[in-house]
C-alpha cells in the first residue's frame, strides 16, 4: 500500500492531467490553432515576420497577394501557417476580393483527382468586394476555405452577406466567387434569411 502523502500527490496530479484534458477538450478548434501558432513557432523550417507573398497563376498573371505579421512553414508535412493574413484575390474581369481573418494555413488538398493549393481562414474572416460603380458585397464568417486556382470558396459556419442589394444570413455556402455564384445553406438551427432594400424590390 502507498503512504498516505504519495497516494495523495499522485492523486493531485491525476486529478490536474485530467482538468488539463477537459480544459483542451472544450477549447473551441479556432483557439486550439492559435495556441498551435505560439506552441509550433520554435519547430518550424522556416519563420518570417511581416511577409508579403505574390502567388502567380498558370497564365503569368498575380493571382493573389498575401500578407500576414508571421508565417510558419513546415516541410515534412508541407503546411504554412499564417497569423493575421490579409488576402487580396485578384480576378480576370473586375475588382480583387481582400479578405482578412486572425489565422490561416496553406496547406495542398487533392480536388478531382489533382492536388491543388488550399488557403483556409479562421476566426473573425471578413471578406470584401467594391465596384467603381459603387455595387459591394461584403461577407463574415469564423472560417473559409478558398480555392484560388479555381475562385471557389466555401464554409459551413455561419455566414452573413451584405450588398447594395440587402443582407442576407445562412448556415453556409459554396460556390464560384468570380461570378458571385454563390450557393447559400441552411441548418436544423439557422435558415437562409435575406432583406432586400425596397429601392431593389420590383
Amino acid at each position: 500500500m502507498l503512504p498516505p502523502r504519495r497516494r495523495i500527490l499522485l492523486g493531485t496530479l491525476a486529478a490536474t492531467l485530467a482538468l488539463s484534458v477537459i480544459y483542451l477538450q472544450i477549447r473551441s478548434p479556432k483557439e486550439q490553432q492559435l495556441q498551435l501558432l505560439e506552441t509550433l513557432s520554435g519547430e518550424a523550417d522556416l519563420h518570417i515576420q511581416n511577409s508579403k507573398i505574390t502567388q502567380f497563376g498558370a497564365n503569368g498573371r498575380i493571382k493573389y497577394l498575401l500578407i500576414s505579421s508571421e508565417i510558419f512553414n513546415f516541410e515534412e508535412s508541407g503546411l504554412t501557417l499564417l497569423k493575421t493574413p490579409e488576402l487580396t484575390l485578384y480576378q480576370p474581369n473586375g475588382p480583387p476580393w481582400k479578405m482578412q481573418a486572425e489565422i490561416g494555413e496553406i496547406r495542398e488538398q487533392k480536388k478531382n483527382n489533382n492536388y491543388t493549393e488550399l488557403i483556409i481562414l479562421n476566426k473573425d474572416v471578413e471578406i470584401e468586394r467594391y465596384h467603381p460603380n459603387g455595387d459591394y458585397l461584403t461577407m463574415k464568417s469564423e472560417q473559409l476555405r478558398l480555392y484560388p486556382e479555381d475562385n471557389y470558396a466555401e464554409t459551413d459556419q455561419d455566414v452573413s452577406i451584405s450588398s447594395h442589394i440587402g443582407e442576407t444570413t445562412a448556415a453556409g455556402l459554396q460556390g464560384e466567387i468570380q461570378v458571385g455564384a454563390l450557393s447559400l445553406f441552411s441548418s436544423s438551427t439557422k435558415r437562409v434569411h435575406s432583406i432586400f432594400l425596397p429601392q431593389n424590390i420590383k
